[in-house]
Order: C-alpha cells, then structure tokens, then sequence
C-alpha cells in the first residue's frame, strides 16, 4: 500500500529540497508540533516529522524512497490503464519505513546515516534531547555569527573612516609645511636684501663697524668742541686786554704811541682770525655732528630690522621643525 502522507509534503518540502533546506524544515516542524505546546497532537505528528527526517535526511534512504515513488507513480498509471483498478486499489503494495529498516543495495557500499534526530523530550517518541539542545546551540551560534560580522564590518568601516582622516590630515600638514617653507624663503630673500641695504661706512665696512667710527668720531668732536673753547677764552682774553689798552688814554711819547697802535693792530688781527677760525670749527662740527646723527639713526634702523627678522627666522624654523615631528608621527 502506498504511504498515506508523503514525507516530503510532512516537511512542507519539495521532492527536489537540497539537504539544508531539509534541515531547516525538519526544526521548523520539530518546534510547531512539540508537545509541550499541543499535547493532543502533537506526539503522533512529531513521529511522522522525525520519520520523515530519518528517510530524507540520510542520502541513500532518500534515493530508495524516491525511486520507489516514481514506481508507484508508473504502477498506478499501467494498472489505471490496463487492468482498471483505482488508485486506491492497486495490487503492488508498497511500505515505506525509516532509514534504518532498508536493507543496502548489494552492488554499492551503503553511505554512513547520520544520527538519528533527537528527541525533543519523553513524550516524543524516538526523538532525543541532545539534538533539540545541539539546534539550539546552532541557533544560538549563527547569532553570534551574525553579531561577529556586523562587528567586523564596523571596524573596517571605522577603519576606512580612520584612514581617509589620516590622510586629509596629512595633506593638511604636508600643505602647511609648503606654506612654511615658502615664507621663509621669503624671509631668507628679505634678509639677503637688507644684508645689501645696510649702511656701510667710506671703506665698504658694514654696518656694525660704524659703531666703533661713530665712538672716534665723538671723541674728535669732544676735542674740538674744548678747542673751540679754549679759543673763546683766549679771544675774550685780548678783547680785555684791548678794552684796556683803549682806556689807559694817549702814551707819553710819540714812540710809545706808535707801539701801542702796532699792538692793537696785532692783537685785533689776532682776534679777528680767531673769531674766523672758531666759526669755520663750529661750522665743521655741526656738519660732522648732523652726519654722524644721520649715519647713527640709519645704523640703528637697520640693526632693529635685523633683529626682527633673526626672531622671525627662528620663530618660522620653530613652526617647520613643529611640522615635520607632525609629519614623521
């Protein structure tokens, strides 16, 4: 007789369902018709899920079964045709049982049959625990499969995210290095160009040796300046003296007079030249006192702007060497 339920429509599956798909069936079924949800039921339906799990789970039972479904199928027609039986009427009686209770084909050595499934506990048949346990532990970790994948997909997104920062930074850095580099070139050309700008004295000296002319300088001016003075002294000396002489009155004598007008004339000559003298002195001085002023100004103009830019050199080599550790980390 043939089965009255086919295994394959017990699982909800076709006759063309791979092994996984018959996996996932069989749990599926194995949870609907537990008995700890529906005790009326669910005993007799779980012995036909775990039966038709023993005959399609294993490889060989499944081919046998198979074959003998299409036997049957072919025995129907010829008797439906032939003879005039029904379907239900069929003198070829076929019983399809478990995995177990096929005997090997002689020809071919017989695949090794998986376990046999488990129970899902003691009202149901020869369904054992271990394996409800063991499918939930499948379930358990292809969770943590999941989990693990998102997880690793997370830190290669954080990792892309990461890169792609390190590298804008670094075209940042790699930029500001650029724009450092440029102004201090820039800065070398401007000290280049004050280096040839700065006051330099008769000879070609720089600058710097303008400090020790400025210092002689003052020194010749401090001497004519007490020069001058002396001078002034020796002039206000002979205007007393003739001052004097004019007051004393006519000499005596004609020859004592004659002598005395000759010194005048000598002294007041004397004067004269020396009043000549003093301003063609002060004259000099001033003018050397103005050239020095200017050349001490110009000197100290150019000494402060060196100093700015040796203090801006140092502050730009201070921000390029800051960069390049940022670069090299």
């Amino acid at each position: 007789m043939p089965p009255d339920k086919d295994l394959n429509t017990i699982l909800g599956l076709s006759s063309t369902a791979t092994a996984d798909e018959i996996r996932k069936a069989y749990h599926k079924a194995s949870r609907v018709h537990h008995p700890d949800k529906s005790r009326s039921k669910s005993t007799p339906m779980m012995q036909e899920v775990n039966n038709a799990w023993e005959v399609l789970s294993d490889t060989h039972s499944r081919a046998q079964y198979d074959a003998k479904i299409k036997a049957h199928d072919s025995c129907q027609n010829y008797c439906a045709s032939c003879t005039g039986e029904t379907r239900g009427n069929c003198p070829h009686q076929f019983n399809f049982k478990p995995a177990h209770s096929y005997p090997p084909p002689p020809s071919a050595p017989r695949s090794p049959s998986p376990p046999p499934p488990p129970p899902v506990c003691k009202h149901c048949g020869n369904v054992k625990g271990e394996n409800a346990r063991k499918s939930k532990r499948i379930s358990e970790l292809e969770t943590d499969i999941h989990k693990l994948k998102d997880h690793i997909n997370s830190l290669k997104t954080n990792f892309r995210e990461r890169d792609r920062i390190a590298m804008n930074n670094e075209k940042i850095l790699k930029q500001q290095l650029r724009d450092l580099q440029g102004r201090l070139s820039k800065l070398a050309a401007q000290k280049n160009d004050l280096e040839e700008k700065r006051p330099k004295d008769s000879i070609g000296h720089p600058a710097e040796a303008t400090n020790e002319k400025l210092a002689k300088v003052q020194n010749e001016l401090a001497q004519v300046e007490a020069k001058n003075v002396t001078q002034s002294s020796t002039i206000q000396r002979l205007n007393d003296e003739l001052k004097a002489l004019k007051a004393a009155g006519q000499p005596e004598s004609s020859q004592s007079d004659s002598k005395m007008k000759d010194e005048l004339v000598l002294k007041d000559r004397k004067i004269t030249e020396l009043e000549k003298s003093n301003k063609v002195l002060r004259g000099a001085n001033t003018q050397e006192k103005d050239k020095l002023s200017k050349a001490q100004k110009a000197l100290k103009t150019a000494l402060d702007n060196e100093t700015a830019t040796r203090k801006e050199n140092e502050r730009l080599a201070a921000e390029l060497e800051t960069a390049r550790l940022k670069l090299e980390q």
